[in-house]
């Protein structure tokens, strides 16, 4: 719930901050700092969902099969998401690509499927 509103926080302050209506250098790279923050917030909340929901037919529901199969999801829920969260944080090498305005030189991505 907190995180949600940290996310409606962020909306609100790049609203007051006037980013979109006019883009000045210096805020879009604030902004795009704040966006990298958020989509890796975005990817644990989803984890701790798919948790508490895991969470709760194991409380619910006490056949041992049942219980094994919470398990195996969970371990697969795990792996999703240390993988989502670092391939998201990773996206760009160096990271500082990511906010980088810099027209230059060309970012270096990961090819995504």
């Amino acid at each position: 719930m907190v995180l949600c509103y940290a996310s409606i926080a962020h909306v609100v302050v790049s609203i007051n901050v006037e980013l979109g209506i006019q883009f000045a250098y210096a805020h879009i790279a604030e902004f795009l700092k704040t966006g990298l923050f958020f989509f890796c917030i975005y990817i644990v909340t989803l984890a701790t969902i798919k948790f508490s929901v895991l969470l709760m037919y194991y409380r619910i529901f006490k056949v041992r099969p049942f219980k094994l199969a919470v398990y195996i999801v969970g371990s697969i829920v795990s792996i999703w998401t240390i993988v989502a969260f670092f391939m998201t944080l990773f996206e760009y090498t160096p990271i500082s690509d990511f906010w980088s305005i810099d027209l230059t030189r060309t970012p270096h991505c990961v090819n995504r499927l």
